[in-house]
């Protein structure tokens, strides 16, 4: 039973961090589109965004 809960854990551990990443994305991805539809979208509007989707230093 305690490999089935440590089991069940990790894996909504695994489902919760997907669902985070998921959200950044289409935060980042609205702003982009934001960005865009005020005709303000330029190589340093995408280049900020790449940088907020590099891994963590702090892992």
């Amino acid at each position: 039973r305690m490999t089935l809960d440590l089991l069940n854990a990790v894996n909504d551990a695994a489902i919760s961090e997907l669902t985070l990443m998921q959200a950044r994305v289409e935060v980042l991805m609205n702003r982009l589109r934001q960005v865009a539809a005020a005709g303000r979208l330029d190589e340093a509007s995408l280049q900020s965004v790449n940088a907020s989707l590099q891994p963590s230093q702090s892992r």
